[in-house]
């Protein structure tokens, strides 16, 4: 898995520290927009003075106000940060505060060491929770690899000077924290139990609800329209909850529908299994009888309002009792949609159609009754 060099600090002449920040802000914002995820390694904290790399560690000062904070939305891949400290006389000491998140292996590698430096990792800011350690002699180097298997921790490196005559010249060391997320809910399914199988709702923004997985952060949520095969919901950063409200303008009545839900973490690419997908029906919704009106003819009007987005209302006339199709199709004659397909008493009615899911474009809608048949243009415009 690639590694990806986020930002090296270094002091340079003429530059304020402040500008420094600012720098590697605008870095960190643009490292998200590419993509790298979120919150695997959520904060490097530097503790202490960080001015310049002329001698200036704190010793034991690892409760200093921290004047350097990293932050960044990172991805499920490998995750790389990069530093320069400060090389002190002998017993100073850097810290640096680590916030991470859900499973993974944090490797930190200190390197550039002119002079003999320990590094050790804690479970506290202070002395106690030792985690790791590494004390190489006559090195350049040193290095701590972590495994951790919890949803979210806050540990501790120190950087230590520990042979004091060998501290007569201020330089820079580099120490890179580099997070490895891991995945462990390949195996789990989550269980769809609203609406339930084949469930015919009365509504066209149901609240889908399944079973929650243990470590997910987020939910993918997809919904496909069974008649013609369209993914009218297809969004794997849908909810961070285990329920979803289907917007407006997405479902349409007296269609049958098939959902599913996958679980992620920061909508990446750790997730589990699919669920086992389910059915729904939606009833006769957005379909209205003027009950006062008493036609004599077949009739098709125009729909309205036209041009529409997303939705518009088709009105049509049924003189006598009968199964009634009214269909959409696209400029290709390809079916599109079934608004209706049932027996109707005689009367006039209001047809709802919502076509938030399709494209802009040109549609024709079909009208058939018995022996009459009428075709009318409608242009969707987003």
């Amino acid at each position: 898995m690639c590694l990806f060099h986020l930002f090296s600090l270094r002091r340079i002449p003429g530059i304020e520290f402040r500008t420094l920040i600012v720098s590697l802000s605008w870095l960190i914002a643009l490292s998200s927009n590419y993509g790298l995820a979120q919150n695997s390694l959520q904060e490097i904290r530097k503790v202490g003075e960080v001015e310049s790399c002329v001698d200036n560690f704190e010793a034991n000062d690892n409760t200093s106000t921290a004047t350097l904070v990293f932050k960044s939305a990172l991805n499920n891949g490998s995750s790389d940060y990069m530093m320069q400290g400060n090389i002190g006389w002998s017993g100073d000491q850097d810290w640096y505060k680590i916030n991470i998140g859900y499973h993974g292996t944090l490797t930190i590698n200190l390197s550039n060491l002119p002079y003999n430096y320990d590094l050790e990792l804690y479970g506290s800011s202070g002395l106690s929770q030792w985690i790791s350690g590494s004390y190489n002699t006559g090195t350049s180097s040193e290095v701590i690899t972590y495994n951790f298997t919890g949803s979210s921790s806050t540990v501790y490196a120190k950087v230590y000077a520990n042979q004091a005559s060998q501290y007569s010249t201020a330089t820079c060391y580099s120490i890179e924290f580099v997070w490895m997320p891991s995945c462990t809910m390949t195996a789990l399914i989550p269980i769809l139990s609203s609406p339930s199988a084949n469930e015919t709702i009365l509504t066209l923004t149901p609240t889908l609800v399944w079973s929650a997985i243990s470590d997910a952060t987020n939910y993918g949520v997809y919904i496909r329209d069974v008649q013609t095969n369209v993914l009218v919901v297809d969004n794997n950063c849908a909810t961070n909850t285990n329920s979803y409200t289907v917007p407006t303008g997405y479902l349409s009545a007296n269609n049958k529908y098939k959902w599913n839900v996958q679980a992620n973490v920061n909508c990446g690419s750790c997730v589990s299994a699919y669920a086992t997908a389910q059915y729904f029906q939606i009833g006769p919704i957005g379909i209205k009888q003027e009950t006062e009106i008493r036609p004599t003819e077949y009739s098709l009007s125009q729909n309205f309002p036209n041009p529409f987005n997303p939705s518009t209302t088709i009105t049509f006339d049924l003189p006598v009792s009968g199964i009634v199709q009214i269909k959409v199709y696209d400029v290709l004659g390809r079916e599109i949609k079934t608004l209706l397909n049932e027996f109707k008493n005689a009367g006039r009615y209001n047809v709802e159609f919502n076509a938030g899911y399709l494209q802009s474009g040109t549609y024709f809608y079909k009208f058939t009754s018995g022996e009459f048949t009428q075709i009318k243009k409608l242009i969707l415009l987003k």
